[in-house]
């Protein structure tokens, strides 16, 4: 005879056992007893015109520091997947009411993972509807210029060199679990070092996007002027992304995947994307691919430059992909058909 399943919370109490079938009365007793108003709704808010000791729990209340928004997204991810809606303005990784110790630390990031969602665009506080969101007039920049301090730079192998970004953060964002980045700039990031500072591996892997074991969507977002060893814009290491309506521009890789490094049996998807100007010193100008899934649609790539694959490097030896053509584990289709054939150089490795 066949059984149905509920659910139910066990829960302890005085050292009894005591079991609920009713989910809801017990994680009411969770929010109103333990947790703050926050969770009806487990939304965040962050502007960086906030005054400081604010919660997130309204535009009035709103968070300064974008990093104390994502620590206290964390608190609610048991209770399903937190929004973070951020305000126009430019965010730093090391900067933090809760620990002002990391300003300039190289190693702050910006940690998204639990499912968290992060939107950028909103007017925020002082606007007459700080809910009103329109990403292309209400910059929201997740910026690795941890002194505020870069030149402006417009060629990507120029990056690497440029003294001003010698102190930015190696990763703009790092995803280490599920996550959404919807609607904003990330900019500045630097895996690269100096002389005089040892770095490890990953120090030198995805200035803008550090992506391990994760799955990611990105959604209109512009990725610029990030360098890096590999993966200027973002290195993607046994994870799935799936970055659809972005721009990336401009970024630059000491080695491979100007714009894009792809590393392990995961799957990359570009639909819908602007890939511009993205360079790399050895191959790969926006994309370098080594196992996996790679698949671009819609997409309008131009002026990217490599030694080796303009627009892609595959590093798996599978045979060099046709445009508009679908071959196991690869797939270019629909370019914008202005698109060169340099620029859509594809090289493969045997």
């Amino acid at each position: 005879m066949a059984r149905s399943h509920r659910s139910q919370i066990v829960a302890w109490s005085g050292g009894k056992m005591m079991k609920h079938k009713a989910i809801d009365s017990v994680l009411k007793a969770i929010l109103v007893g333990v947790m703050p108003a926050l969770a009806a709704g487990a939304l965040i808010h962050v502007d960086d015109d906030a005054p400081l000791g604010g919660d997130g729990k309204s535009w009035a209340t709103a968070y300064r520091y974008l990093r104390d928004g994502l620590v206290s997204a964390q608190g609610w991810v048991w209770a399903g997947s937190p929004e973070i809606r951020v305000a126009q303005g430019t965010y730093t990784p090391d900067q933090s009411e809760g620990h002002p110790d990391i300003i300039g630390e190289r190693r702050a990031t910006f940690e998204l993972t639990g499912g968290v969602s992060l939107a950028g665009g909103y007017a925020g506080v002082g606007a007459a509807d700080p809910n009103r969101r329109d990403i292309a007039h209400y910059i929201t920049i997740l910026s690795g210029d941890l002194a505020g301090d870069d030149a402006s730079v417009r060629d990507p192998n120029r990056l690497g060199n440029e003294s001003t970004r010698a102190d930015n953060c190696h990763h703009v964002v790092t995803v280490t679990g599920p996550g959404v980045l919807d609607g904003v700039t990330i900019s500045g990031g630097h895996a690269w070092g100096i002389p005089d500072l040892p770095l490890k591996g990953a120090d030198l892997m995805g200035a803008g996007l550090f992506v391990t074991g994760a799955d990611l969507i990105v959604r209109k977002c512009l990725l610029e002027a990030n360098f890096a060893n590999e993966g200027g814009a973002a290195y993607v290491e046994d994870s799935n992304i799936l970055l659809t309506q972005c721009t990336l521009a401009r970024n630059g890789a000491a080695v491979q995947g100007g714009a894009i490094c792809s590393r392990a049996p995961r799957d990359v998807e570009l639909a819908s994307c602007l890939l511009i100007a993205n360079e790399a010193v050895e191959g790969g100008g926006a994309l370098c691919c080594e196992g996996g899934l790679v698949e671009v649609r819609n997409c309008t790539t131009v002026a990217n430059e490599a030694p080796k694959g303009c627009f892609l490097l595959d590093l798996t030896g599978r045979p060099a992909p046709r445009i508009g053509s679908s071959q196991p584990s690869f797939l270019l289709a629909s370019f914008s058909p202005a698109i060169s054939r340099r620029t859509t150089g594809a090289t493969t490795r045997q």
